[in-house]
Formats: structure tokens, sequence, C-alpha cells
């Protein structure tokens, strides 16, 4: 469990990373075609925001996970092998 959570963590910081750089461009290309302009900004707490949001939904669904799966009695899921 806490190498899924590890993965998470890094997999979460690499994606904020690079939607923000890929954002950056579409956004530039995007106001390109408009009359007007409005720069894309994203402050460092936008950065922490969005991080701590997508790693809570992270842990509401692994505590959800685990609960289902206490409630699975240990003989069935010792006769199915699958």
């Amino acid at each position: 469990m806490m190498t899924t959570a590890f993965v998470v963590l890094i997999s979460e910081a690499a994606a904020v990373y690079l939607g923000y750089l890929l954002m950056s461009v579409f956004w530039k290309a995007m106001m390109m075609t408009l009359g007007g302009w409005f720069a894309f900004v994203m402050t460092p707490e936008g950065f922490v925001k969005e991080f701590l949001l997508v790693f809570v939904a992270y842990l509401l669904i692994t505590v959800r996970d685990f609960i289902r799966i206490r409630r699975i009695p240990k003989v069935l899921a010792l006769k199915n092998v699958e």
C-alpha cells in the first residue's frame, strides 16, 4: 500500500508539472485565434491545491476500497483464487 501511495505521489507531481506546461502551450494557441489576450497564470498555491485535492481523492478511494475488501468473508476470499 505504501508503494502505491509513493507512485501516486510521484506521478501526480509529474502530472501537475506536465499539465501546467501543456496548458501554457494550448492557452497561447487558443489566444492567438481570439481578438484579445488573457494571460495564463497559475500561482504556487494553485499547484499545492491541485496536488492536495488529487491526493485526498486517492486517499478517499483507498479507504473506501479497504472497507469494501474488509467486508468480504475470509473463507470466500481464500476459496476463490481467481
